[in-house]
C-alpha cells in the first residue's frame, strides 16, 4: 500500500512501478516496506530508505537529504544524492545498482553490502563518492561483497572514491572486503 499527502510519497507494502519522467515530489519520498520499481527519471527533494527495496532500471535523483537506516537498492539504475547522505543503518547494493554520492554524507551506523543477493546475473552494487564531495565515517563499519560463487562472486562491486573519504570517529578500523 502506498499512500500521498501534501508533498510526501511512502511505500510501505506491495510493490508500486513508475515509468516516465512525471514522477516529482516535492517533500520526502520514503520507503519502508514493499518495493518501488523505478523505470523512468523519478526526482524528489529528499529521500528515505528505512526498509524495503528501490529496484529498476531508472535514476532517482534526490536534491536534499537521502537518508538510508535499512532495506535495499537494486537493478541497474542509479541513485544520484545531489545533498547529504546520511548512512545510519545496514543497507545493501546489488544487481548494478549505482549510488552517486554528489553532496558529501555521514556513515554513522550499519555495514553496507554492494553484493547481499545471489541473483545470478553477476552484477553487485556500486558507491560512488563524487570529486567535491566528503563522505565522513564516524564509526567501526565494514563495506562488503558477498562471494555466492560463479558469475555472484561479488567481482564487480566498486566503491569509488573521487572525493574525500574521511574518518572520525570509532575506536577501530573501518574495513572494506570482499
Amino acid at each position: 500500500a502506498s499512500s500521498i499527502t501534501a508533498s510526501n510519497v511512502n511505500f510501505s507494502g506491495g510493490t508500486t512501478s513508475v515509468s516516465g519522467s512525471g514522477y516529482n515530489v516535492g517533500g520526502t519520498t520514503t520507503i519502508s516496506g514493499g518495493t518501488l520499481n523505478a523505470n523512468g527519471l523519478l526526482s524528489t527533494a529528499a529521500f528515505t530508505l528505512s526498509s524495503g527495496t528501490l529496484s529498476g532500471t531508472g535514476n532517482v535523483t534526490v536534491s536534499g537529504t537521502s537518508t538510508l537506516s535499512g532495506g535495499q537498492m537494486v537493478g541497474t539504475g542509479h541513485t544520484i544524492a545531489n545533498g547529504p547522505v546520511v548512512i545510519n543503518g545496514s543497507i545493501g547494493i546489488d544487481e548494478g545498482r549505482v549510488l552517486e554520492i554528489r553532496g558529501g554524507g555521514t556513515w554513522s551506523g550499519g555495514n553496507i553490502s554492494l553484493n547481499p543477493n545471489n541473483t545470478g546475473n553477476g552484477l553487485a552494487g556500486v558507491i560512488r563518492n563524487f570529486a567535491g564531495s566528503t563522505l565522513n565515517t564516524t564509526f567501526d563499519g565494514t563495506i562488503s561483497a558477498s562471494n555466492f560463487g560463479g558469475a555472484e562472486a561479488g567481482a564487480s562491486a566498486l566503491f569509488d572514491n573521487q572525493g574525500v573519504l574521511q574518518k572520525t570517529g570509532g575506536a577501530g578500523t573501518s574495513t572494506w572486503k570482499s
